[in-house]
């Protein structure tokens, strides 16, 4: 199977050909690229959080246990939470997500079980919807999909080291087939924590307003506008008060909303 190294840098040249491309076709800000970019970087090496090897458990939870305070900022601030209670909140979140939760992986999980799925993959793309909070649908989604992008990758190299050549002829492993997966035959336990995982954060983002486009959503996405120049119908842009700006005053707030 492929290695630690080649997981992270396979995950790190997909995210930043994905970051790049966004930027060059949506004139997504560049530091939101390069946030996407990392992160679906990170994502590649998630689903190794079932491995075996304890240090590569420590080292996932450790780079998750201080991003993902960091990540919830806005979260906490939209529920009001002052600057005291937020040190507080993140510092209590990484001692757990440190500490005990790489303790409860290594009880929990088997390695190429279910958390080396597909359903695991939408499921980890349905938990970064929340943590990366964003006023604009586009760059949330944005992020999620480098997520999910990052997790794929993983799956798909581990399916393509299924193969190998063994004194010039190939031979197939009997891992073929235990990463890009629905269902694990061999345990129902493990299929049923997965796919309640996924309906129950499927409940959770299918309420939430700003997946649905709600009444406080932003009308307009960076891809809309951008396909409106590529196609030539950016003359005018169609917002509430149905004021009309020029490109260079429409890239400036879109860069500030996005940041």
């Amino acid at each position: 199977m492929a290695g630690f190294k080649t997981h992270i840098a396979t995950s790190t040249v997909v995210g930043l050909g994905y970051g790049s491309a966004m930027y060059a076709l949506f004139d997504v800000p560049i530091e939101t690229c390069l946030v996407s970019s990392g992160l679906c970087s990170v994502a590649g090496i998630l689903p190794d959080i079932d491995s075996e090897s304890g240090q590569t458990v420590r080292e996932i939870t450790g780079f998750a246990a201080a991003v993902v305070p960091l990540l919830l900022l806005d979260q906490l601030r939209a529920y009001g939470v002052n600057h005291d209670e937020i040190i507080l909140a993140g510092g209590s979140l990484y001692i757990i997500m440190r500490f005990g939760l790489a303790s409860l992986i290594n009880r929990i999980t088997v390695h190429r079980g279910m958390w080396h799925s597909i359903p695991a993959a939408l499921a980890v793309g349905l938990a970064a919807s929340w943590l990366c909070d964003c006023p604009v649908p586009f760059l949330r989604f944005m992020k999620v999909i480098a997520v999910v992008l990052g997790f794929m990758t993983h799956l798909v190299l581990d399916e393509i080291y299924s193969f190998e050549f063994s004194r010039g002829r190939p031979r197939i492993k009997k891992s073929l087939g235990t990463a890009l997966k629905f269902w694990n035959p061999n345990s129902l336990v493990s299929n049923m924590v997965a796919y309640g995982a996924l309906i129950a954060l499927s409940v959770f983002a299918w309420n939430d307003p700003m997946l649905r486009g709600g009444p406080e959503s932003p009308i307009h996405t960076f891809a809309r506008e951008a396909v409106d120049e590529v196609l030539g119908e950016n003359d005018q842009v169609n917002s509430p008060s149905s004021e009309t700006f020029p490109a260079s005053t429409r890239r400036n707030e879109r860069r500030r909303i996005g940041h």
